[in-house]
This record gives structure tokens, sequence and C-alpha cells, in this order.
């Protein structure tokens, strides 16, 4: 049995050795060949590999998913909407550390070649056939290809992608400089825990701009671009640490640091915290930032939304906000009080300074402010009053406030009673609105007929479509309270109506 294991490993072995001797050549080969232009041999060779390949050279060829960001009108960040945890940022605001790291475990000839390292091709194949620890050849232009513009490749085990892969990186060097690849790659990578990049991984594992990482926070970060879910350093620390170390010594082999800069990292203990950052991306105004989210998803498609990497600037003024929410956390603070909304406008434009939609957003997600419809009691009497003074009925006009009220409506009478009692008979508009007598509001709406009330509740701001009944006059119809807040606005302006607005550019 013994013997028979022996030759079984001997076996895959030698297979393994013979597919890397394999891939190996063909590389050679086709490296060789690109670099011969014109010759007959590479033309033939690579002709059919090269067929149907990505335009490497439109404008956004190497995109990769961006974080849109929400603005408050003074400058606050509002929230960061993605698909992919990612802050890019220029290579100047990366430690050098992390920089020299990378290029030294993962491509220590990157300055060298021009997009494939033939030489790391023979070693890796050389190690592999002793028996040592397997290595790859891939360049890190390579690694940014396949995370890119070949993105949908990036399983395809095949001689094919992989001489795509080498084409495309050579284009790349001919377009860009190191500095600039090293930029674009460390903004892209994977690093473990849902984030992108260096500047969102420094953030995740120590909290810390990545212009801020130590040296061997640094060597932790590079280290994790090999395999970073079985390296993550929260789940398998010891994993992490060793990947670590090899990092460094990768580092000072190539001249990155001295012995001492060396000895000191090693010895370090793996000191980990993550950034206080909301894990849903939204700092501020959680109802608002809602509200926003869905207009912009119904003007952008949600690829656009989530990695397009917008910028929105809103309305919301976050002092007011804090007042806002104040006077609804503060007030309704025991677990027994109600829900509340509350919406601030300028009547002026329609710009939503304030907005909350309820008391505890991570609790409850549905946004009163916006989507509760609910009647509006009283307050909706002033799209009467608005209806009877353009019918011409001035505030001295007097109505019948007698109670009960009996509305001959079909298919039986609304009766309406006053909740001061009986009425005061025969009172002025202006009185009544002052004391909010139903009666005269029912008698009122009836008269002016429940179509003429729901007209000019719409071309005050109300959306909803509202019920062809006399009740509405006192409310019965449910509407939302960003709905009352911009129809009210309108008696501010004399008359003109904005729409409520919470973006104002993309």
């Amino acid at each position: 049995m013994s013997s028979r294991r022996s030759r079984l490993r001997r076996s895959k072995k030698t297979t393994g050795g013979t597919i890397v001797l394999r891939v190996t050549a063909v590389l050679l080969v086709a490296v060789l060949a690109l670099s011969m232009t014109g010759a007959a041999f590479g033309a033939s060779l690579i002709k059919t590999w090269l067929t149907d390949l990505p335009d490497y050279q439109a404008k956004d060829a190497f995109d990769v998913a961006q974080t849109t960001k929400i603005y408050s009108a003074d400058g606050k960040l509002l929230a960061r909407l993605y698909l992919e945890n990612r802050q890019t940022i220029p290579i100047s605001e990366m430690a050098t550390d992390l920089v020299n790291g990378i290029v030294a475990v993962e491509d220590e000839r990157f300055y060298e070649h021009n997009g494939v390292d033939a030489y790391g091709i023979i070693r890796a194949a050389v190690n592999n056939l002793k028996g040592g620890s397997r290595q790859g050849a891939s360049t890190i232009t390579q690694q940014y290809i396949r995370q890119t513009i070949l993105r949908d490749e990036a399983y395809d085990i095949s001689y094919a992608r992989k001489i795509r892969e080498a084409y495309l990186a050579m284009e790349v060097e001919k377009r860009h400089t190191k500095r600039e690849i090293l930029e674009m790659y460390l903004n892209t990578i994977y690093l473990g825990e849902g984030t992108y990049g260096a500047e969102a991984a420094s953030l995740t594992y120590f909290d810390r701009r990545a212009n801020k990482l130590s040296l061997p926070q640094a060597a932790l970060i590079a280290g994790l671009a090999q395999s970073p879910s079985r390296l993550d350093p929260y789940d398998n620390p010891d994993g992490a640490i060793a990947r670590r170390n090899e990092v460094l010594r990768a580092m000072l082999s190539n001249g990155y640091i001295d012995q001492a800069a060396y000895d000191e990292a090693v010895a370090t203990k793996l000191s980990l915290k993550r950034s206080k950052e909301p894990r849903d991306g939204v700092y501020a105004a959680p109802y608002f930032v809602a509200h926003v989210k869905k207009e912009l998803q119904a003007k952008f498609s949600p690829a656009v939304v989530f990695k397009g990497g917008l910028t929105v600037y809103t309305t919301l003024d976050t002092r007011l906000q804090g007042y806002a929410e104040s006077a609804v956390h503060d007030k309704l603070n025991s677990p027994r009080d109600p829900e509340a909304a509350l919406v601030s406008i300028d009547p002026r434009n329609g710009y939503i300074k304030a907005l909350v939609g309820g008391k505890d957003f991570r609790k409850n997600k549905f946004n009163l402010a916006t989507q509760g419809l609910r009647q509006p009691g009283s307050s909706f009497k002033t799209f009467t009053l608005v209806t009877a003074i353009e019918k011409g009925m001035p505030p001295t006009f007097r109505i019948d406030s007698s109670s009960p009220a009996v509305i001959p409506t079909k298919p039986k009478p609304w009766i309406v009673g006053n909740s001061e009692g009986s009425g005061r008979g025969m009172i002025t508009l202006a009185s009544a609105t002052h004391a909010s007598v139903n009666t005269v509001y029912a008698r009122l709406a009836w008269e002016l007929g429940a179509k003429s009330v729901a007209s000019t509740a719409k071309r005050m701001g109300i959306q909803t479509p509202l019920p062809n009944v006399p009740s509405i006059a006192l409310g019965a119809a449910n509407v939302s309270p960003l709905e009352m807040a911009s129809a009210y606005g309108t008696l501010a302006t004399g008359g003109e109506h904005f729409p409520p607005i919470t973006i104002t550019k993309v």
C-alpha cells in the first residue's frame, strides 16, 4: 500500500510538472512572438486566442465598481452607497511601505518587465517541479487585467486566457507608467472583509487611513492579496502574521527595508481595530438617505447608483436635521410612545431641509414621512378654505354651524357632529376656521363640491389621489406628511407651489 501511495504521489507530481512546462513553453513562445512585430509565426500562433478581445482602449474598459457618495447642503457626508466597499485614492495617499510590500511579494521585478515576467515564469515552473510551495507567475499588471477587463474570464483555466491576459498586460504597460499601474491595482484588488483597495482595507483592519499605516500593518495588508479569505486576520490571525512576515522577508531581500526595521516589524504583535464607520454606509439622517436612494434609483439604473461612483448633493441642512431628530426622540423616548414623522421644507424652493421618518431606523425602516399615508384630520380643512376663497367667499361669509349636520350623500346621508357641542348658529368662515368647526366645513365641502376641494389640494402639492367624497374636507383621505408640508408651503409663497426637492446636483 505504501509503495502504491508513493507511485500515486510521483504520478501526480509528474503530471503537474508536465502541465507547468507546457504552460511555460506556450507563454514564452507567445511573449517571444509578441515581441517580434510582423513575424508570421507569432501572428499565426496567437491569432485565434486574441480574437474578440475587450476594447482595452475604451474609456471605461478598466472601470470597477465605485462608491456613490451623498452629501448634505452644508457639505457633510451623509452616506456611501456601494456593492464593493472601495474608496479610491491616489497612490500619494498610500503608505510607501504598502506599495513596496505589494511589489516585493507579488512582483519583485515589476519595475523591470513590460507586463509579462519571463524569468518569473521559469522560476515558478522550476520551483513547482521541485515540489516547492506552488508559485504563480502573474505580474501585478496581469493581475490587474484579470480583475478588470478580463474579470469574466478570471476562472477560465486555459492557455488562451493566459495569452489574452499577457497581451493586454503588455498593452497596458505601453499606455501607463509603473506608478499609474500600481495606483490602479491598489485601488482595485480585493483584500477581504468585503473591502476593495488599500484605503478600505486600512480602515477595516486598523481604523486608519492608508497613508498612516506602520510597516507591520502595511505588510499585513500586502500579504492579504494572495488569499484574502484564508488569511483574514480576524478569523486566522496566525496565518495572517505568518504571511505578513513573508512580506517583510521579501521587502528585506529586495532592499526596501533594513535588518533593524525587519526585526522590529516581525516582533510586533497583531493589533486589529475596526473602523467605526457604519457597515451600511449611512452616517446620518437615515430616513432622508433612504428617500434620496429611492429617487436616485428612479433616475438611474441600480448599477449606476451602487457602482457608478456618483457624487450626490442634497438639500439637507444637518443643523436643522439635528433639531428635527431631537424633537422626535426627546419627546417620544418611551417604548410605549407612538412613532412620529417630521418634515421641514423651504417653501421658497421646495428644498427639504430636515426629514425624520421614525424614532429608530435600525428597528423600523418604514419611512413614515414619505410612505406613511395617514388621515391628516382637521389640517386638511385648509384646502377647503382655499377653495372657498377662490370661489369668491370672503372670510365674513356666514355658514350654519349647528350640530349635527346631515349631508345628503348617497347611498346614505353623512352625519357630522362638532366636538365642542351643538354649534353657535350662523358664524363667519373666519370664526369657523379659528374654532375648526366640523359642521361648517362639511356643509362648505358639500356646497363647493368634493372635486373642487381635491383639485385645490392637488394644485397645492397633494399627489395622492383623493376620493370624490365631501369627507375629504375633514381629512378622511390618507396622505403623507411630506405632501402636507409641501402643500402648506404653497400658502407661505402666496400661492406658488414648489415641488419637494432632495437632490440639487449629481
